[in-house]
């Protein structure tokens, strides 16, 4: 019994899965937020242009809230570590990398400096993302 407890094998958790899963949970509650300005009319579309991308923003408010839906999903599973929220979070980042491509070539095209760089560090930042979960597929598979 003794030697059970002793030789269990406790692997740590990599160092930034809670922040990623935090920065999944604090970007599904903007959605949620914007989502209800929407319902409500307060905000304008073109807003929300940076946080979706590609068009979306003109299906009105269900995609805010499906999107944040699949970051809460796939934030709790990071956190309990689970495999199917790493590949949820992964497929999450590089649908968000495709979704932002457009937007992204109009800005440049149009020289518009802050489209291009807020663009620009949401895809760095979601293509850092999913290389890391990528990389630590070991810690999941418990």
């Amino acid at each position: 019994m003794t030697q059970q407890l002793l030789s269990r094998d406790v692997r740590e958790r990599p160092a930034l899965i809670v922040p990623i899963a935090w920065l999944a949970f604090a970007y599904a509650l903007l959605l949620c937020v914007c989502g209800g300005l929407e319902i409500a009319g307060l905000m304008p579309m073109r807003v929300s242009v940076q946080l979706l991308g590609s068009g979306l923003e003109v299906m009105g408010p269900a995609p805010f809230f499906l999107y944040a839906l699949l970051l809460v999903a796939g934030g709790v599973g990071l956190l309990r570590a689970k495999n199917w929220g790493r590949r949820l979070m992964i497929a999450i980042s590089a649908a968000g990398v495709v979704l932002l491509v457009p937007h992204i070539s109009s800005a440049v095209i149009d020289e518009r400096w802050f489209a291009m760089s807020v663009d620009g560090v949401q895809i760095l930042l979601r293509v850092a993302v999913a290389s890391y979960l990528l990389r630590e597929s070991e810690w999941f598979a418990r």
